[in-house]
């Protein structure tokens, strides 16, 4: 059995006591390492630093959203754009708004 949620057949619901979740939890507030490079424009370290977060937890959508504005901000659009894309098809429902709000604070500047 893979990593991909798929292949836990979807019907079971994801506990704390699941791997997966541990690992994605993990890796999730280990992206604050991450944010902090991206915040001081550090973009080198910052994609570096996702890739990786990437690599060990594919399913969070916060990662690829950042790879996605360091793209855009290396003038890469079309690379963000995809990047970006797949940020918003793994964000969960109750997370759209966190996205929505990311992408109108930076058209708005």
């Amino acid at each position: 059995m893979g990593d991909d949620p798929a292949d836990r057949g979807g019907s079971a619901p994801v506990t704390c006591g699941d791997p997966l979740f541990r690992r994605d939890l993990a890796v999730f507030n280990s992206l604050k390492k991450e944010k902090k490079s991206f915040d001081h424009e550090n973009w080198e370290q910052a994609k570096e630093q996702f890739e990786h977060a990437i690599s060990i937890a594919p399913s969070l959508p916060y990662a690829y959203y950042f790879l996605g504005r360091i793209a855009f901000a290396h003038g890469d659009h079309k690379h963000a754009f995809g990047v970006v894309q797949k940020a918003e098809l793994l964000f969960p429902h109750t997370e759209r708004a966190w996205l929505e709000k990311q992408q109108y604070q930076r058209y708005r500047l």
